[in-house]
């Protein structure tokens, strides 16, 4: 029922996207700030999460790392829906989640599209900011 609903929403909002089995989750490219990145949806019996990787750890500046780090904490409290995270590995990426019987096209909207509006601030604010803004190699790998 939940895959048959967000399928339901994308297509609502006109967005390309897959199902991938690999990965129980739709994916949806996307481009922002002239970065091609993934956009992953996933659930579980309680929660949906969007996600999108920004940054692989072995992109990260290493000059800059605690200044990258110390920005985003800063962003995600300047700006209430920002939520920069980090997977194990170290790649910096940003999530949204949905609790399951609050899932409505609106709240799915809203959630959605906070994931490209932080990811233009990551490179066309926080990126600049820190002095060095080497263009990553590949920005379009699966988050989850």
């Amino acid at each position: 029922m939940v895959r048959e609903r967000i399928e339901f929403y994308l297509k609502l909002m006109n967005l390309k996207f897959e199902w991938s089995d690999e990965h129980n989750a739709f994916l949806v490219p996307y481009e922002i700030s002239g970065h091609k990145h993934v956009i992953v949806i996933s659930w579980s019996n309680t929660w949906l999460v969007i996600r999108t990787g920004i940054m692989k750890s072995d992109e990260v500046p290493q000059r800059y790392k605690e200044e990258l780090y110390r920005k985003l904490l800063q962003a995600n409290h300047d700006y209430y829906e920002f939520a920069y995270d980090m997977d194990e590995e170290g790649n910096i990426g940003i999530s949204e989640d949905i609790f399951i019987p609050a899932l409505t096209f609106d709240v799915f909207w809203e959630e959605f599209s906070v994931i490209p509006l932080a990811v233009k601030y990551f490179w066309e604010r926080i990126i600049p900011s820190i002095g060095e803004a080497k263009t990553p190699s590949r920005t379009d790998w699966i988050y989850v």
